[in-house]
């Protein structure tokens, strides 16, 4: 019986000592695994702070490129409108120029005409006195 008992003990000091061992084992194996976890942790973090960065840099060049955009927009207008005042001025000073060659053509015409007129008169005067 006693040896029964020592047996007993000798085996429950086993045992505990087995899960003793099993717990060292296990605190040894989840050491590394909670380092691997916060490793994990970190660089799952650096990843995300490393998107975020990503997404603002091209948030950032997509603000700048329709900037960019809209300024060249602007210039474009700009310079279509130069453009149109600029044709339009040469048209102006065309039509200035033909109207003013007209006038000059017509001033002409009526000059002659009066030429005309005052020899004719003076012919028909010169007939008379005759």
């Amino acid at each position: 019986q006693q040896q029964q008992q020592q047996q007993e003990q000798e085996q429950e000091q086993h045992n505990l000592g087995q899960m003793h061992g099993l717990r060292q084992a296990l605190a040894q194996q989840q050491q590394p695994q909670m380092q691997s976890q916060e490793q994990a942790l970190q660089v799952q973090h650096e990843q995300q702070m490393r998107e975020q960065q990503l997404r603002e840099q091209q948030a950032r060049e997509h603000v700048l490129r329709e900037q960019q955009a809209r300024e060249q927009q602007l210039r474009e207008q700009q310079e279509q409108q130069l453009r149109e005042q600029q044709l339009r001025d040469q048209q102006l000073k065309e039509q200035q120029l033909k109207d003013q060659q007209l006038e000059e053509q017509q001033l002409r015409e009526q000059q002659l005409r009066e030429q005309q007129l005052k020899e004719q008169q003076l012919r028909e005067q010169q007939l008379r006195e005759q």
